[in-house]
């Protein structure tokens, strides 16, 4: 298998009022067969501005993309072979007046890579023939030192690696300013990544040991700001802070199961009564707008808004995006991230405004009628159901539903298959379980499930965790679904059929 990954890496450094001028990238793929490439802003930035755009090579393998740019820009450039697992991959530095040509050859050896005309001393491949870092042989670790070792020494390789051809290539002064900039923050973002990931692996040992490894975070993230409005423009930083954001909000589920007064007194005010009541309606979203309003202000902060927003719609979460949004234009009322924000959350009103309707029917599992598995096979009697265990406060569940319900229905539709959706831990959740259900279009049973109802079904059915589908057929018999996680579709819908004959 051969694999490149072609990155077109394009700083963005202020300028001040310089008028833009055009930046061009000509590409000659030798052997590209039939590619598939695009072309995106290579800082996370982009996600929340400008989408990739496709750029098509003609038969002879060649593109040309321009734009007009007054500052340095970021692009990752990926170019896939169709009907084989190659990628192409190369990094840029893309500055105002920059004539590029792209050469490569898919079938030749090293790919005989080659970046000419002007703006090429910043184009080379810095880390040519050195290997990544692989956190990999150090999970398990109940100590950091070995793997604060390596992220050390790895650093100081890349520095090195800089350093060699900032002397051969003679790149521009922001070149070097960029490459440095994201180079400070690498250490930090990868020894983050790893600690937060490990924790899981090690647990107990990793409590043990928390002073450890704390001190080394909190050395690495003393070597710049956290909070570093001029770093937006480097990938590590993007990825050290939201990657923060999200760790924080798993840390601050922990406080409130282990040290419930300290942490509505610091994040709701000290009223344990109402801030649970607020805590348990949203402890995602809202709590995520918080740590941004602790940690961050003015251009991170708007970025860190515009990360909560998107990433809240990957996960199928609209818990308060609304008022999250209503309040980020307060603050930012000429954001660059407006453009996007405003059709994600347009599009988020439009669903939770459609309301329940009378296909979306509601079992009465709390006069304790559904308490076992044997209730739910009565109420599905002489019917072929397809069954969803699920929680509001389950992404996977929220995110499979968003997948692959309305396809499955579409596929059935006209066909004798009902749907049972059967919430779990959820009873004291109801609103939200009722908005999900109106935001999904679920229609079908709903069931808010007590844990005896949980117990009973998941031990019977074998379910592994959340989400977990199974089928009842007709006669009574039912057998859990063969699509796996994350759900292959077309497996559940012939086992669907296959009930159903």
């Amino acid at each position: 298998m051969k694999k490149i990954i072609c990155s077109v890496l394009l700083v963005i450094l202020y300028t001040g009022s310089t008028p833009a001028q055009t930046a061009t990238i000509h590409f000659n793929i030798k052997n590209s067969g039939s590619c598939n490439c695009t072309l995106s802003p290579q800082n996370n930035l982009s996600r929340y501005g400008k989408e990739k755009v496709s750029l098509p090579l003609n038969k002879n393998g060649q593109a040309t993309y321009s734009l007009k740019i007054t500052r340095p820009r970021s692009f990752d450039f990926y170019c896939e072979r169709s009907k084989s697992d190659q990628w192409l991959s190369y990094s840029f530095f893309l500055s105002p007046g920059d004539k590029l040509t792209f050469n490569a050859d898919m079938l030749a050896k090293d790919y005989q890579i080659a970046v000419t005309g002007k703006g090429s001393n910043n184009n080379q491949s810095i880390y040519k023939g050195s290997s990544g870092f692989d956190p990999q042989k150090f999970y398990g670790d109940t100590v950091p030192d070995r793997v604060i070792s390596a992220i050390l020494k790895k650093e100081k390789q890349y520095k090195t690696e800089l350093e060699k051809y900032s002397t051969r290539y003679k790149p521009t002064k922001e070149f070097i300013e960029a490459k440095k900039l994201n180079l400070t923050y690498w250490a930090a973002s990868a020894y983050f990544s790893f600690k937060e990931n490990n924790k899981f692996q090690v647990k107990s040992a990793y409590k043990r040991n928390l002073d450890k490894w704390q001190s080394i975070q909190d050395s690495l993230f003393n070597i710049q700001p956290l909070d570093n409005p001029n770093a937006l423009s480097s990938r590590n930083y993007t990825l050290l802070i939201t990657d923060f954001l999200g760790r924080k909000k798993e840390a601050l589920w922990t406080e409130q199961y282990e040290n419930k007064n300290a942490f509505y007194k610091e994040w709701y005010g000290g009223d344990q009564f109402k801030g649970e009541e607020e805590y348990m309606a949203d402890k995602s979203n809202a709590l995520r707008e918080k740590i941004i309003k602790k940690y961050f202000k003015g251009k991170t902060a708007e970025y860190l808004y515009a990360h909560l927003i998107v990433d809240a719609i990957d996960n199928s979460d609209p818990k308060n995006l609304l008022n999250i949004y209503s309040r980020f234009k307060d603050q930012y009322p000429v954001s660059e991230y407006d453009a996007k924000l405003k059709t994600i959350v347009n599009a988020v009103k439009k669903r939770q405004e459609r309301g329940l309707n009378e296909r979306m029917v509601f079992a009465d599992s709390t006069a304790k009628q559904l308490n076992t598995l044997d209730d739910l096979l009565k109420l599905a009697k002489n019917k072929t159901v397809l069954v969803d265990m699920w929680g509001t406060w389950c992404s996977p569940c929220r995110q499979e539903i968003e997948k692959n319900s309305a396809e499955i229905k579409k596929h059935f539709k006209g066909k004798d298959l009902e749907y049972f959706y059967v919430a779990n831990y959820d009873t004291g959740n109801t609103k939200a379980w009722k908005e999900l259900i109106s935001y999904f279009n679920l229609e079908g049973t709903h069931i808010l499930a007590s844990q005896t109802l949980t117990e009973s079904v998941m031990n019977a059915v074998k379910g592994k965790g959340y989400p977990t589908y199974f089928l009842i057929k007709k006669d009574g018999r039912y057998e859990l679904s063969k699509a796996g996680y994350p759900m292959e579709r077309t497996k559940l819908i012939q086992q669907l059929e296959e009930a159903l004959k």
